[in-house]
Parts: C-alpha cells; sequence; structure tokens
C-alpha cells in the first residue's frame, strides 16, 4: 500500500506542477451545496452509494483468499484469479458507455450493480478452479462497470454543470466511508463462525439494497425532471 501510494503521490506532483485550469470559472466553485440535502433523490442515492461502495470491492481483496483456504488451490493460481478480475474490469469500464447511451445512465448504473450482487451470492458455488476463474473474470467485468459508471452517475444526480464537481465531490465523499468499512467488515465477518458464506452474503445484501436505492433515486429524478419541463410549458 505505501509503494502505490508514493507512485501515486509521484504522478499527482507532476500533474500539479505541469496542468492548469483553462478556463478559469467565474468565481470560486462551492466546497459544500448544502441544497442538495433538501433533495430526496440525492440524498437515497448517497446511501446507495456508501452501500455499493462497501459491497463492491470485497472478490477483489478476498478471492485469492478464498481459491487458497476454500478450495486449496496454490498461492500463484489464486494470484491469476485476481489477475483476470483485472482484465475483466478493464473491458467493464468500457462496454457500458455503449448500453448508456440507450438506456441511460442510472438504470444501467442500478443493472451492473444488481448482477454484481447476485454473483456474490452465486460465489458461495465455486468448488473448483475453473469456476473461481470464470467467476474472476465476471464479476471484474461488471465490478470495473460499476467503477466506470459511478462518476457519471454522479453527474446525473446535478441540476448543472456548474455545480457538477461539487456534487460529485460531496457524493464520492460520502461513498468513501462505505469502502473505509465494507472490506474490514467483510474481514472481520470471514474471521466469526460464517466465514466465506458470511462474506458473501454480507457483500450481496448490501449491493441488492445499493441498486434498489439507485433506481428509486432515478424514479425520483424523473418525475423531477418531468414536473420542471410541465412548468416550463
Amino acid at each position: 500500500m505505501r509503494v502505490i501510494a508514493f507512485i501515486v503521490l509521484a504522478g499527482q506532483l507532476v500533474a500539479i506542477a505541469v496542468l492548469k485550469q483553462r478556463p478559469s470559472p467565474n468565481k470560486p466553485r462551492k466546497l459544500l451545496d448544502l441544497t442538495a440535502f433538501r433533495e430526496a433523490r440525492f440524498v437515497i442515492f448517497c446511501l446507495g452509494s456508501v452501500f455499493m461502495f462497501a459491497g463492491a470491492y470485497t472478490p477483489f481483496f478476498f478471492i485469492a483468499v478464498f481459491g487458497q483456504e476454500k478450495l486449496g488451490i496454490s498461492q500463484n493460481m489464486s494470484d491469476n484469479a485476481l489477475a483476470i478480475s483485472g482484465a475483466g474490469s478493464t473491458l467493464g469500464r468500457l462496454a457500458p458507455g455503449l448500453i448508456i447511451v440507450r438506456y441511460g445512465v442510472l438504470p444501467v448504473f442500478a443493472l451492473f450493480i444488481l448482477v454484481c450482487g447476485f454473483l456474490q451470492f452465486i460465489w458461495g458455488a465455486v468448488h473448483n478452479l475453473g469456476g473461481l476463474l470464470s467467476f474472476a473474470f465476471f464479476y471484474g467485468f461488471f465490478g470495473g462497470g460499476v467503477a466506470g459508471i459511478a462518476p457519471v452517475a454522479c453527474i446525473e444526480m446535478s441540476p448543472s454543470l456548474h455545480i457538477a464537481g461539487t456534487r460529485v465531490g460531496m457524493i464520492l465523499f460520502m461513498g468513501s466511508i462505505g469502502v473505509l468499512v465494507g472490506n474490514p467488515i467483510a474481514g472481520a465477518i470471514l474471521n466469526g463462525k460464517s466465514k466465506f458464506e458470511g462474506v458473501q452474503a454480507f457483500s450481496g445484501a448490501v449491493l441488492l439494497f445499493s441498486s434498489v436505492a439507485v433506481l428509486i433515486a432515478w424514479e425520483l429524478l424523473q418525475k423531477h425532471r418531468k414536473s420542471k419541463a410541465d412548468h416550463a410549458v
């Protein structure tokens, strides 16, 4: 983690040194937009984001351990499963762009979260190396799709591009709470009596809850836009 942190730090220092903002905004952007919390759709979407981040990354953290401890696979092959999930994630970050154009950002986002939740429950049915590698690829694909769509979904919850950066920052800040607590909770469950079955049930359940929350937020957003359009007429 420290090595990765220093790599990121080096890249950021170069970016800070050579990049400049163009064009400059007329006035500084708000750090917080407290009016957002008056919108039920925004609050529900934030809640869904917290739960999504809490459960979406569990397989990436525990799939290698699952291969070694549950299936008795060697460390090298278990690590290969993690690499395959990374390959699937790369494809998953590209594919949703083609679907979003037709069906919209939030419905596709909710669908990918839902599939990730179901895959977490299916994870318990993996009993051999072939099944593990297949699961790794498909979960990597849909998990990568979730990660790729998330920032665009955050922008979708903004009433205008002028305030979009602030809204995205607020949502991702709250989502980071899910990242902070999700995997430690899964680790504590793994060390308890329920083992991997408990981890899979926990992560799958929070993802299913997240997908429902995103769909509710999308429905409220649709109603808001329709009402706004009717008033404009």
